[in-house]
């Protein structure tokens, strides 16, 4: 008999909730049986990177006070999971004590961040229910000292997994037709951000490091892909600087894009401008795809990841200049190697049996 394995994650799409999704594919479907339960005020766009095969379940909640434990301890009575998985830091500690209040059930749980920017209440509340973990997965070496600095009782339980690689998927949606524009596809100076629009995700900092840019290179154009909402202070912020600097015909704001592949596969240059990040997942992928980057520096890992002169160039974050400097220089790379070492698909089948 198969077991069965919920994972949960909301209803946005970011690194995260894709990473999710990557890790239930892993589950041998002669083992296990994997059901995604997404979770938010709606059900989002995030099932359209579930593959049809896979059961679903949209669970509706407010905010993460609407009794969310007590919603998410229903589904595990009805449906006897035998293993759980969570992957976002805010749901973790909801998933991990629904767990244990209903018990007999093993608890699997990832961060995608550090503790160190986490409100209070919300450490309190994973101070008090990681203990209840079977398993906790940090994505690097610095992100595991970090939880075990926070909650030194779960240290034999914490386990650094780098993040897997789905090379296939990537590699079939990246084959799609370019979605430049001809004209522009041609002129070979196409820089893209693949980010939702977030003051961490640093797009301010890359709209005044590509103005810098844009002097020195008239055939230059720079695409955001990624959800943005056109009411929010920081994306009407990031506008407004794109128009103060005359370069509105060549910024391109795309938003949401089921398939982001397809842009980093055609562009020249991929840039990360975040000021904080957990690990960040499209500098792994651009490196699959054999596109160079320029990174900012928000954790040290990301010096591992990006080599310099190799795969792309990093610099130190909120720095629009060195970042433009880093842009100049990355796009003169061409079929760079990869770098990374993923984890193994039986490493995480391991700690869910």
């Amino acid at each position: 008999m198969r077991r069965k394995a919920l994972f949960f994650l909301p209803s946005s799409i970011g690194g995260a909730e894709r990473m999710t999704i990557t890790i239930g594919k892993m589950l041998p479907k002669d083992e296990f049986e994997v059901k995604f339960i997404i979770v938010g005020r709606n059900s989002g766009s995030i099932g359209c990177f579930i593959p049809s095969e896979y059961a679903t379940e949209f669970l509706h909640i407010s905010n993460v006070w609407d009794f969310f434990t007590f919603k998410i301890m229903r589904i595990m009575r009805r449906e006897r999971p035998h293993v759980v998985f969570c992957s976002l830091m805010v749901y973790n500690s909801r998933v991990a004590l629904a767990a244990h209040l209903t018990g007999g059930v093993k608890i699997v749980v990832r961060n995608n961040n550090d503790f160190t920017q986490m409100r209070k209440d919300k450490l309190l509340l994973c101070k008090a229910t990681y203990p209840f973990a079977n398993v906790i997965i940090a994505q690097q070496e610095e992100m595991k000292q970090d939880i075990i600095n926070h909650i030194p009782k779960v240290a034999d339980k914490v386990v650094v997994l780098q993040n897997p690689v789905d090379v296939s998927t990537i590699k079939a949606k990246a084959n799609a037709p370019s979605p430049f524009p001809l004209d522009i596809r041609q002129n070979g100076c196409n820089y893209v951000c693949v980010a939702r629009f977030a003051y961490a995700k640093g797009q301010d900092v890359l709209a005044k490091a590509f103005a810098i840019l844009a002097k020195r290179n008239k055939d230059a154009h720079l695409y955001f892909v990624g959800k943005y909402d056109e009411n929010d202070r920081y994306y009407k912020k990031v506008k407004q600087l794109v128009t103060d600097t005359g370069l509105d015909n060549r910024v391109h704001f795309v938003g949401f894009d089921d398939d982001p592949y397809r842009w980093m596969r055609h562009c020249n240059c991929l840039v990360l401008p975040s000021r904080r990040e957990g690990l960040p997942n499209v500098l792994i992928e651009a490196q699959y795809l054999g596109i160079p980057v320029a990174a900012t520096v928000s954790l040290p890992v990301i010096r591992r990841i990006v080599k310099e002169g190799v795969n792309g160039y990093t610099v130190p974050s909120n720095n629009p200049q060195a970042l433009a400097e880093a842009m100049e220089k990355a796009i003169k790379l061409h079929d760079v190697p990869v770098t990374y070492k993923s984890a193994e698909p039986s490493e995480f089948v391991e700690l869910f049996r």
